[in-house]
């Protein structure tokens, strides 16, 4: 079945505003909205569900990877890689 909404938004601190505000169910990135849930504004409704939602990281292909770039690149796959 379809999902009808009145409201839809490609930024995640509008969905978090509105999700405060009462408008509605969210799907956010769990670690953005951890204040939120452990002072009582938020709620998760499936704490047994996970989201399986790609992270890309984009660079320009001619770009040398620096060792700041490198480490930061470790940094997101090892935190939000595979588990």
């Amino acid at each position: 079945m379809p999902i009808v909404s009145r409201f839809s938004a490609n930024s995640g601190e509008a969905l978090r505003q509105a999700a405060l505000a009462g408008l509605g169910i969210i799907l956010h990135v769990e670690e953005l909205l951890a204040d939120d849930v452990v002072a009582g504004r938020l709620v998760r409704i499936l704490p047994e569900w996970r989201s399986e939602r790609p992270l890309h990281i984009l660079y320009a292909p001619d770009r040398r990877i620096t060792p700041k770039l490198r480490s930061f690149l470790d940094f997101a796959a090892a935190n939000f890689g595979p588990a």
